[in-house]
């Protein structure tokens, strides 16, 4: 069986599936922009291609920088909208490895860039859901709750009046 054939079979229609794959292609260097299109650079004949969305979305992840994979995952503790600052609070990177990393992210079209409700903070959120779900389900549980409970002490701190419009979020964090 070809790779195309491959894919298929394991995508069942699954566009996300298909895209994430074409990703992992490119992000190996085995698929090359040619023009307008995509050819082969190298052999995808022996590709794997992982049999679900969820291994292929893993798959993925594990291939990010430490950095980037730290970064993500405090992301998706956030939620599949999060913010600079609330990124700054969770992780361990400083202002310009922060912006360096999200950029990278944005890059392999694991997150975009989104309007923010909050002045002066950048928001952006994960290309799609599954994509956030991976990254938080391979967060350790007890490093997960460390994360929710300083995302919920940075959301309060932003919030600052405004805090019982967010109430509900931060139940919901502190309960996690």
């Amino acid at each position: 069986l070809d790779v195309r054939a491959r894919i298929t079979g394991v995508a069942e229609g699954n566009p996300l599936f298909v895209e994430e794959m074409l990703r992992v292609l490119i992000d190996d260097g085995l698929l090359a922009r040619d023009g307008e299109g995509w050819v082969p650079a190298g052999d995808i004949a022996d590709v794997s291609v992982p049999p679900t969305i969820s291994a292929l979305l893993s798959a993925r992840l594990d291939r990010l920088s430490e950095p980037e994979r730290t970064l993500v995952e405090a992301a998706a503790v956030c939620g599949k909208e999060f913010h600079r600052g609330a990124l700054l609070e969770l992780s361990s990177h400083g202002g310009g490895d922060l912006d360096v990393h999200l950029r990278s992210l944005i890059r392999r079209e694991l997150v975009t860039p989104e309007r923010s409700l909050l002045p002066g903070e950048d928001a952006y959120r994960f290309r799609h859901l599954l994509i956030r779900d991976a990254a938080y389900d391979a967060i350790p549980k007890r490093e997960r709750a460390d994360l929710h409970q300083a995302f919920a002490g940075w959301l309060e701190r932003v919030a600052g009046e405004r805090v019982v419009e967010q109430e509900e979020i931060l139940g919901y964090h502190l309960e996690q």
